[in-house]
């Protein structure tokens, strides 16, 4: 993969998440929807608080620092799911923007070596800094794009 192909499988996956964003009033979008719990408001949160992660991750590592490894995934998305709660839609869409605009600057200024090569950065252990990208936008997006698409069907 190069950038150009990377910088296209995110944007093709932000298009396809905002068509169906685009679908969803802003009064819906604060409807518990997901999850028995999540409204869109709240997943969108969820996803600004991953892209934003794999920012300030690639920030870190950058600058030689190693953070702590996510090892709880659940009780982590439970702690932004409290937190994003607090906030408006407006605060939580903002938010989850400039998450998404900080990945893409990640991918502008990051180097080839930085983002595809698996053993650039060793935190990862093996992992290429440009599948923890492609995890926290367009294949996440994929993996929740369909529920909010199935609640829409549900009622039309």
């Amino acid at each position: 993969m190069s950038k150009p192909d990377l910088l296209g499988k995110i944007q093709s996956g932000r298009d396809e998440l905002e068509q169906v964003l685009n679908k969803v009033s802003e009064q819906q979008k604060l409807l518990v929807i997901l999850h028995g719990e999540w409204s869109t408001k709240d997943l969108l949160g969820h996803l600004g608080f991953w892209e934003n992660r794999v920012a300030e991750l690639y920030e870190a590592l950058h600058a030689g620092n190693f953070p702590e490894p996510a090892l709880d995934l659940n009780r982590i998305n439970a702690k932004s799911f409290m937190e994003m709660r607090e906030k408006t839609l407006l605060e939580v869409e903002v938010f989850e923007r400039d998450a998404f605009l900080k990945v893409l600057e990640v991918v502008r200024k990051a180097t080839d070596d930085e983002l595809f090569d698996p053993s650039f950065f060793t935190w990862t252990n093996g992992t290429s800094f440009q599948e923890l990208i492609s995890d926290n936008t367009w294949g996440h997006y994929v993996e929740h794009v369909p529920e909010i698409t199935a609640w829409l069907k549900r009622i039309a």
